[in-house]
């Protein structure tokens, strides 16, 4: 396993039944984020039309997604230049990452909301993210943790030969 420092970003808690203790709190950001739901939900919004489209075909589909961008959250921690991958953690021990450009595009967002209805469980409550052009095992369902660290990380699909940047027209 590559060895680099990692910084706790977002830890969100009381969520979906369960409480989550930071466990890493080293690195990569200036101000580290403990969040809760709520939080996540006083903070300014977007509301885009994004499709979504998975490794298989004929799974896709467009929705209405709601949420908070992404950049503000990591903004508001104070990621630090040496960032290389955001790491998404989500509660069913999944995991996948994507660079610090694609967290930083005005469009990449932490959805709580799809057509206007907050997320369903199978949707990804409380959190899923949202990220136009990626294909779906990028878009990570039940979000509890946020990470940022110096190297390239690979989650569960990608350390099985999956593309790590997850594009869509890689595929297409």
């Amino acid at each position: 396993m590559k060895k680099g420092f990692v910084f706790l970003v977002v830890l969100l808690t009381g969520c979906i039944g369960q409480q989550v203790e930071p466990d890493v709190t080293a690195g990569l950001v200036d101000n580290p984020l403990i969040l809760t739901y709520e939080d996540i939900l006083e903070y300014p919004s977007v509301t885009q039309v994004t499709h979504l489209q998975c490794v298989m075909a004929g799974f896709e589909g467009t929705g209405e997604w709601t949420g908070v961008p992404l950049k503000y959250i990591l903004e508001k921690a104070g990621y630090q230049e040496s960032v290389v991958s955001v790491i998404f953690y989500a509660a069913d021990e999944y995991t996948s990452s994507i660079d610090l450009e694609t967290a930083l595009q005005e469009d990449t967002i932490l959805a709580y909301k799809i057509n206007g209805v907050t997320l369903p469980e199978e949707h990804g409550y409380p959190l899923r993210l949202v990220i136009p052009d990626k294909l779906g095992y990028k878009w990570v369902k039940w979000i509890v943790k946020i990470e940022l660290v110096d190297y390239e990380y690979e989650g569960y699909w990608e350390s099985r030969g999956y593309s790590n940047t997850g594009n869509v027209r890689e595929i297409v």
